[in-house]
């Protein structure tokens, strides 16, 4: 089975965690790892392989109101997308016409 373990990782450049490890060889020793549930195991999301975006503060630091707490920025920086978005659908509706 680790030749099938690893030419899932070769195709889908994904890559167990630890715990998956541990889950893919118990069922090995068992004798219930098949081709599918490495698939399944292995196209889990993990949460370390999530795309982020990491913004630098200093950059928006002086787009936000004073007293806005540290805590609240992200669904301020959120909205202020969200209304940007609409804008612009409005601005390419109106350009259409």
């Amino acid at each position: 089975m680790q030749k099938g373990i690893f030419a899932k990782i070769d195709a889908e450049e994904v890559y167990p965690t630890h715990a998956q490890s541990i889950r893919m060889k118990k069922l090995d020793e068992r004798g219930n790892l098949s081709t599918g549930t490495i698939n399944q195991i292995l196209l889990e999301s993990k949460p370390n392989q999530r795309e982020r975006i990491v913004l630098q503060a200093d950059k928006f630091e002086n787009l936000f109101p004073r007293n806005l707490p540290i805590s609240e920025r992200e669904n301020y920086m959120a909205a202020a997308m969200e209304h940007y978005a609409r804008f612009h659908k409005r601005k390419d509706r109106n350009y259409e016409r």
